[in-house]
């Protein structure tokens, strides 16, 4: 008869056991922290992300929402930039959630360029911000070129000799006196009329002179005046001539305008090249498209702006004036049209 056999316990197994134990405890616990620690790291991502997103698009509302507005931002907020040739305009906006600044900056005539940026971040402080800049050009009725036109430009040549006649450019009667005078259609013999030492200046256009002079085509710029007719004459900043408007001679007798707010006067070729009443005094554009073979003055007309003839220009026996608006205002330096729109400049992330 057999006997079992007894065997005495291995200790040493069981520490081994013990010890992988242990160790697979330890690893589920880094293991346990490493996934909390993600999982708070990514939630604080997403909080962030959320937060970026949401002054991201209130910087982009904020400038959206001042475009608007900045035609009718008073003068008196505009401060100069030293040691430059801009003027910034700045406001800050401060919510329960969110603080927000707007700076624009404009540069010096024509000013037709306009730098917009809004800056955005959490008004306790915390987290990231954002900082947007947009760019626009101010497009009014006048092209640059047009804004700091010379107060005559000729499409052909005078034609007769008008010795009453004068011309004040920018800087008129001085050794800075600039442009009084743009031919665009070639040289003209026997040009005698006194531009207070003013240049002419041959001008070639790189298109036909309305292309040139105006961001909006005939037919735009028709309807644009067609709807202002029925304003009042004061309120009216674009004009059409019509034989309507015409006295019973062919003359324009209205003066228009002011030294703080130009009008543009278009004569189509339908109407040809009107004669002038006594004493009319316009301040703006006058462009003539049309030759002017009869006549323009029998007695004075005074423009402060610009005058323009598409082709050659008869002034007459009477006294044409013509004066850069500056002469009339020296706050004014160019002439300048309400906006009509903004037009972000190419580059900009809405052009892809």
């Amino acid at each position: 008869m057999s006997m079992p056999i007894y065997r005495r316990p291995n200790r040493q197994h069981g520490a081994a056991t013990l010890l992988i134990a242990l160790v697979l405890m330890m690893a589920i616990t880094v293991l346990t922290l490493s996934v909390a620690r993600t999982g708070m790291t990514q939630g604080t991502v997403d909080i962030n992300q959320q937060w970026h997103d949401q002054l991201f698009l209130t910087a982009e509302s904020a400038i959206e929402g001042v475009i608007p507005r900045i035609p009718g931002l008073p003068e008196s907020e505009w401060k100069p930039v030293p040691n430059t040739e801009e003027e910034v305009w700045q406001q800050n906006e401060n919510n329960s959630r969110i603080e927000t600044g707007l700076r624009i900056t404009r540069t010096s005539l024509p000013r037709r360029f306009l730098t917009v940026q809004a800056s955005t971040r959490r008004s306790d402080g915390s987290g990231p911000d954002v900082q947007m800049t947009r760019q626009f050009r101010r497009l009014s009725i006048l092209s640059p070129l047009a804004e700091q036109a010379p107060p005559l430009i000729i499409q052909g040549c005078p034609t007769t000799y008008f010795p009453d006649s004068e011309i004040y450019p920018l800087n008129a009667d001085n050794d800075g006196a600039e442009d009084a005078i743009w031919l665009t259609a070639g040289a003209c013999r026997n040009l005698d009329i006194d531009t207070h030492q003013g240049v002419t200046r041959l001008k070639t256009l790189p298109d036909e002179i309305w292309n040139t002079l105006f961001t909006l085509d005939r037919e735009a710029y028709t309807g644009l005046a067609t709807r202002e007719r029925n304003l009042p004459a004061g309120q009216r900043r674009y004009w059409i001539a019509t034989p309507a408007d015409l006295d019973n001679q062919g003359r324009w007798s209205r003066s228009i305008g002011s030294a703080s707010q130009h009008r543009l006067l278009y004569f189509p070729p339908g109407i040809g090249c009107p004669g002038f009443a006594a004493g009319v005094r316009i301040y703006g554009v006058v462009f003539i498209d049309a030759p002017c073979r009869n006549p323009l003055v029998q007695a004075s007309l005074d423009i402060y702006g610009t005058l323009v003839v598409n082709g050659n220009l008869n002034i007459g026996p009477g006294n044409l004036r013509l004066a850069n608006i500056q002469l009339e205002d020296n706050r004014q330096t160019a002439l300048w049209f309400p906006t009509l729109r903004y037009v972000r400049v190419p580059g900009t992330w809405r052009d892809f």
